[in-house]
């Protein structure tokens, strides 16, 4: 079915099948579950300030989405347009891809992207984050967790981003990186501009290197041999 006209959320909604369109409010503290297998359709002018979480099926964006809470993709799902019309994703929030081995898509390579304008987090705690279309990075932060030398987030960017705004990843567990131990956590085909600060974590001193196609961190020494060269 199809939810139309004007809704605020102050608890929990389960959205299972068919279409939410009209306009959306999630407050904070309540919940708005986009949940299942089915295929779904957001059209709805969405407002998130709650948590919107998205586990299962692709979900069709024709409406809008600002979030300034927490927006969190919780296995390998789909976020996308109708052919030819990108939507506005803007994120003051948390945008999160808290589970799932491979990689979420925002945005849908052949012209099914969805405008992304982050001035908050995208933090990426389990495989690959990709976005597809327009971007600006302005004044926000890419975040990774690093588990061990072959399982971090990583973000992809199949649009040409420009890049600004922080670099920042975090040690998850007691992983201990070793010297030299490189990490590719933000990838693209082409890039232009460079970050503007990181935030890496403090026990190591990290080289950030800029390539054609990626953006990695480097472990270069302890902060404790940094501190004690001679030993």
């Amino acid at each position: 079915g199809t939810l139309t006209g004007t809704h605020t959320v102050t608890g929990t909604l389960r959205f299972r099948s068919g279409a939410v369109g009209g306009v959306l409010i999630v407050e904070s503290n309540a919940t708005f579950l986009v949940e299942g297998g089915t295929d779904k359709t957001l059209s709805a002018i969405t407002t998130n300030r709650g948590t919107l979480q998205v586990s299962g099926g692709d979900l069709t964006v024709t409406g809008s989405i600002d979030n300034e809470g927490l927006l969190n993709l919780t296995s390998d799902v789909r976020l996308l347009t109708v052919f030819g019309q990108p939507r506005p994703l803007r994120n003051t929030g948390t945008l999160r891809k808290s589970a799932g081995p491979g990689t979420a898509d925002v945005g849908v390579g052949g012209s099914y992207g969805l405008a992304l304008t982050n001035s908050g987090l995208i933090d990426v705690q389990s495989g690959v984050l990709s976005f597809f279309g327009a971007n600006d990075l302005s004044n926000g932060t890419l975040q990774v967790a690093i588990r061990s030398l072959s399982n971090f987030g990583r973000i992809n960017f199949s649009s040409p981003p420009t890049l600004t705004g922080t670099l920042s990843a975090y040690l998850v567990g007691s992983y201990t990186p070793a010297l030299n131990n490189k990490f590719s956590i933000i990838t693209f085909n082409s890039s232009t501009g460079a970050f503007t600060d990181a935030k890496l974590p403090t026990d190591y001193v990290w080289q950030t290197s800029y390539s054609a196609t990626d953006v990695s961190i480097t472990v270069q020494r302890t902060a404790l041999a940094a501190h004690w060269p001679a030993e």
